[in-house]
């Protein structure tokens, strides 16, 4: 199933998506609260102010991504590929890495072990 290629301030929570190909598709300022996109393909997709809050995206590929201030919090990653991905302040909070294939974490990524404490 394909579906469209932009999307612009929209509030997807909780929202259901199964192989879906989200390929070459550009997302601005969109919130994945809750979501679930397993199996989708996100190949060359561009993310600019996306929220992936406990987000299931197990088994998506994201090859080829680029992601611009990006925040992950506890999503579920299990099996997702993120070959030749690029990031630039991307920001990942209590997100476990195990059995993510190609995830460079080593260029414009912050790693959180657990929440910010608030001074």
């Amino acid at each position: 199933m394909k579906i469209g290629r932009k999307y612009s301030f929209l509030y997807f929570c909780k929202s259901r998506s199964y192989k879906v190909n989200f390929n070459n598709a550009v997302f601005n300022n969109v919130n994945f609260r809750g979501a679930i996109l397993t199996s989708c393909y996100f190949k060359k997709a561009k993310f600019d102010g996306v929220d992936f809050l406990g987000t299931n995206l197990r088994k998506s590929n994201f090859e080829g991504a680029s992601f611009k201030n990006t925040i992950f919090v506890g999503p579920l990653l299990d099996g997702c590929n993120f070959r030749n991905a690029k990031f630039e302040n991307v920001i990942f909070v209590n997100t476990s890495f195990e059995n993510v294939k190609n995830l460079d974490l080593s260029h414009g990524v912050e790693v959180l072990k657990q929440y910010p404490k608030l001074r």
